[in-house]
């Protein structure tokens, strides 16, 4: 008797967990490569945005967000570095190059390539202070 109802159990509870929707599964998001900030004086680039009390990492994860939100089009992406990123098209030719460095509590934020601008310099400043909107 025991049995049978060992056996009636389990037939409910396996009709039970049949009867549930599968889970969703959420897709799995790539963990970016960690950027090693650079001296001040080994910067280089076209202009050097300096942050006062910003995080060289916060920094990084704001314009690397505001790039592949904002600026990447078919085919292109966003290639790290040691010291910094790149933003490539399609050929894998930079367009904008990022180069982060710290000296205490301020982080230096060198931007150089073809289409570096001092608006798209501006565009990158309000990123990393989480103002930014994409046009």
């Amino acid at each position: 008797m025991m049995r049978f109802a060992l056996i009636g159990a389990g037939l409910m509870l396996s009709a039970c967990a049949q009867s549930q929707p599968p889970a969703p599964i959420l897709p799995v998001e790539p963990i970016d490569p960690i950027v090693t900030p650079l001296q001040f004086s080994d910067l280089r680039g076209q202009s050097v945005m300096v942050l006062d009390r910003t995080d060289p990492d916060f920094a990084i994860r704001r314009i690397t967000t505001y790039l592949r939100e904002c600026k990447t089009g078919a085919g292109e992406r966003v290639a790290f570095d040691q010291n910094g990123l790149r933003l490539v098209d399609t050929a894998n030719t930079p367009r904008l190059i990022v180069m982060v460095a710290q000296r205490g509590p301020v982080t230096g934020v060198s931007l150089d390539g073809p289409d570096f601008t001092p608006i798209y310099q501006e565009e990158l400043a309000q990123a990393v202070q989480g103002r930014s909107t994409c046009a």
